[in-house]
């Protein structure tokens, strides 16, 4: 059965664009693929104000919850339900998760999952609470907002302390070739997959890159997603760049995710930047985090949750998750345990 596996403190290792930092990390690891390398990854909160200024940043986005109901008729708004969407200033409920072309019963109960607009002015919190108490809905909570730490910061092998500490190259040298049998999902800001130490370690859809643009050939329920996908979408949010529509462009917009890209599978014995931990892995790239106006990059939980079932649904085995919160995330918890099971 896959477990979720934290890492040792990393120490002075490097990234493509080179930032300092630490932390730990969370991975979701599939069973029927023998891992030979250790990635290492930072699951991480760093809690800034959304202006940059010193208040205390909010941890949930506003104007909108997350419920999941306990069956899909659940969601139709009568009664009690209604009264609550009056209350509230809702508008219709949404599904959190695209459906599939092709028939596949998820488990957890996914398809019962809705993101909720309501009134700006309302706290969401208050909100959740109050739809948790109705007898169809298993669960409402705020849409929780996930943040970065600082990256590491060292573009020389030779300063890579955490590889020095696991016998990277002895490892490396007693392994047989394996070139990408091993995909991680890195489920972040984004991927630069036009990076000149990542580009050649970046997943391909095959399906998708050797058939028609605008179709979905897989039937996975996503156009033309060649490298993964971009899940972002953050209406309520004070963001720039790409951030009101998910799309099949997973370019990152702020760096710290092609950083850890870069620690875990950079492009070895190519005379550039760093080596990777596991320079034989293919990197799929999902994009699930936005850049404000004032320069921080944050992820939403249903955007994050989205991620990681597409990684578990298209081959992933390793998911990569550099981000944290303080709060009781449901629907990031449902997703994990969708992710240990598969």
């Amino acid at each position: 059965m896959p477990f979720i596996m934290k890492q040792p403190e990393n120490k002075g290792e490097s990234d493509p664009h080179g930032t300092q930092g630490s932390g730990e990390g969370s991975q979701a690891l599939n069973p029927n693929v023998r891992m030979y390398a250790t990635c290492f990854f930072f699951l991480v909160s760093a809690f800034t104000s959304l202006s940059g200024s010193t208040a205390a940043q909010p941890n949930y986005s506003p104007g909108q919850i997350l419920i999941r109901f306990k069956t899909s008729a659940a969601k139709t708004a009568t009664g009690s339900l209604a009264s609550l969407h009056a209350h509230f200033g809702a508008g219709t409920p949404e599904p959190v998760f695209q459906p599939r072309a092709v028939l596949a019963k998820r488990a957890m109960g996914f398809a019962q999952v809705y993101r909720l607009e309501i009134d700006p002015d309302v706290n969401p919190a208050e909100a959740a609470a109050a739809y948790s108490e109705h007898p169809d809905v298993l669960y409402a909570q705020p849409v929780h907002l996930f943040s970065h730490h600082a990256a590491p910061d060292d573009p020389r092998l030779t300063d890579q302390y955490s590889l020095e500490q696991i016998r990277w190259q002895d490892l490396r040298d007693g392994l047989p070739p394996g070139k990408q049998n091993v995909v991680i999902a890195i489920i972040d800001s984004g991927v630069d997959y036009t990076h000149e130490d990542l580009a050649d370690n970046i997943w391909i859809n095959p399906d998708e890159a050797s058939g028609r643009p605008g179709v979905d050939d897989d039937n996975n329920g996503y156009v033309d997603d060649i490298r993964g996908w971009d899940f972002t979408h953050t209406p309520t949010l004070p963001a720039k760049g790409d951030f009101l529509s998910p799309d099949n462009d997973p370019m990152d917009e702020s760096s710290h995710g092609t950083r850890v890209a870069g620690i875990a599978a950079a492009v070895t014995d190519n005379g550039v930047g760093i080596a990777g931990v596991a320079p034989e892995a293919a990197l799929m790239c999902l994009r699930a985090g936005v850049t404000l106006e004032s320069d921080l990059t944050f992820l939403e939980e249903d955007d994050l949750a989205a991620a990681i079932l597409y990684a578990v649904e298209n081959g992933a085995h390793v998911i990569n998750m550099s981000w944290g919160g303080p709060e009781s995330a449901f629907l990031i918890h449902d997703a994990v345990r969708y992710a240990a099971a598969s």
